[in-house]
């Protein structure tokens, strides 16, 4: 500055040229702009930066294998992220938990071999959660009913819903539990509604929480023809049956 000070003193004393001053005047305004301006980092300190990083994730490491209080909050912390990522993020979920899935599952697919291992695996997985979890079992069989009976659903009517069972799997917001069903489902159950409402404007429950609803909601109120509804025969789904009456309802069934 004191540069321009001194040159715009000393022109203004001898015949001068316009375009002389601003040239000068540029000149010093452009030097002192380099000379302020921020210079880029140079070559050794990006790499001093560089190595700080690594000396710090390796310390992290080192901690997170040692340390078992330091591991557990950063699991906890982990976890935390996860679960609010997936309640919240509809996008983050399908990229990286729903898609990765996908990609897995297609590879298992075009080898017979792992396809087959693969259907193994999951029948027995299956198999212990039947054995193991009477409500799982409970759910299945219900499903079961839906599906060998999908072509029939018409012969029931239903307090609450109406039972919808697409030929593709259809993805949708569960109304009652608020979760979004990404890879889809056949089977949906419609709330029912007084009002003329287009299907976009239904609300519309999984299986899940249909199937552990009241069963004054979930057994039909009116059956037509030869169909009948689902009945248990084992104990443990009488039992998840029972559990799911209200004191009202039972009370009608068995009124002594």
């Amino acid at each position: 500055m004191a540069l321009l000070l001194r040159q715009t003193f000393q022109t203004a004393f001898r015949p001068f040229k316009l375009s002389t001053i601003l040239s000068s005047q540029y000149s010093a305004f452009s030097s002192c702009r380099i000379l302020n301006s921020p210079q880029p980092p140079s070559d050794a300190a990006s790499d001093r930066d560089a190595m700080r990083r690594e000396r710090r994730r390796k310390r992290d490491i080192e901690r997170y294998q040692n340390d078992s209080e330091f591991r557990e909050k950063e699991l906890e912390r982990a976890r935390a992220n996860h679960n609010m990522r997936k309640a919240k993020d509809t996008e983050w979920r399908r990229e990286h938990l729903l898609a990765p899935t996908r990609r897995n599952l297609e590879k298992i697919r075009a080898d017979p071999s792992l396809y087959q291992a693969y259907l193994a695996k999951s029948a027995a997985v299956a198999r212990k959660y039947r054995l193991e979890q009477p409500r799982y079992r409970w759910r299945s069989a219900l499903h079961g009913w839906f599906n060998r009976n999908k072509d029939h659903l018409s012969q029931f009517t239903w307090k609450r819903w109406e039972p919808i069972y697409y030929p593709e799997k259809v993805e949708r917001t569960c109304a009652a539990c608020g979760e979004l069903r990404l890879s889809g489902t056949k089977l949906w159950f419609r709330r029912k509604s007084s009002d003329s409402a287009s299907d976009s404007q239904h609300e519309y429950d999984c299986l899940s929480c249909y199937a552990f609803s009241d069963w004054s909601s979930i057994a039909p109120i009116q059956t037509m023809g030869k169909y009948r509804f689902f009945e248990p025969r084992n104990p443990e789904l009488i039992a998840v049956r029972d559990s799911l009456k209200s004191p009202k309802s039972a009370q009608q069934e068995d009124p002594k």
